[in-house]
């Protein structure tokens, strides 16, 4: 079976972890691994209506990042928050992150980008700081 392969604590970077949990879509997976119990989530749990190819790069960018263990277990793959791990190198920050990521509901929802208001451009004739040629 193929090695899983994890970087050490030691050679962990913040902006590296700080990127990989940029993306709403792995904000959304890192909270659910954290509200999870130890035993691990398998990909299919998290809930995450994407393409198969989409989510694995999620997943691979939280764990070549530190942020996640994937362990696998028969045909499923299982992952855990390296908590102990993370609060050792950057004490506070899956806290944080994970307390933030709470306060809005869209993120644990699985709503990922809030409506924007479409604003009507009016011609700049029209403008009032405007003037026609």
């Amino acid at each position: 079976m193929k090695q899983i392969g994890h970087p050490p604590v030691e050679t962990m970077s913040l902006p590296e972890v700080l990127s990989a949990l940029s993306d709403p879509i792995r904000l959304r997976i890192v909270t659910m691994a954290a509200r999870a119990d130890d035993k691990g989530m398998a990909c299919c749990e998290f809930g995450i209506d994407l393409p198969k190819g989409t989510l694995s790069h999620h997943f691979k960018v939280l764990r070549t990042a530190g942020v996640i263990h994937v362990r696998p277990a028969g045909t499923r793959h299982l992952t855990t928050l390296r908590r102990v791990e993370l609060e050792a190198r950057f004490p506070g920050l899956i806290d944080a992150v994970v307390a933030g990521a709470g306060a809005t509901r869209d993120v644990i929802a699985g709503k990922t980008r809030a409506p924007q208001a479409r604003r009507r451009l009016q011609p700049a004739a029209k403008r009032s700081n405007m003037r026609p040629f």
